[in-house]
């Protein structure tokens, strides 16, 4: 998992994404020179992912999922292990 946080004095927010190894184990046609982290770039505002080569044809699916709690969080890292979530189990959730 990739994740970013962003605090406010009462509020925090988590941003939580498939890092690079996992989706390569899900899109194995990804080429990533080596360095399957570097998939995701981290920004000061957030992320940027990027896929290059998808075959012609083929649909490919991202997530993304954000968690907001209190600031302090009442269970520490609760939002954090809230965006964890690998991307077969957000399309159960959808579906």
């Amino acid at each position: 998992m990739d994740a970013q946080s962003f605090e406010g004095e009462h509020d925090l927010v988590v941003v939580g994404t498939e890092d690079g190894e996992a989706l390569q184990v899900r899109m194995p046609w990804l080429e990533c020179q080596g360095d399957p982290l570097a998939f995701v770039q981290y920004r000061k505002d957030g992320f940027i992912v990027s896929l290059t080569q998808i075959p012609a044809g083929v649909t490919i699916g991202l997530h993304y999922v954000v968690a907001e709690n209190s600031n302090p969080e009442p269970v520490e890292s609760s939002a954090w292990f809230a965006v964890d979530m690998r991307h077969e189990q957000i399309l159960r959730v959808g579906s």
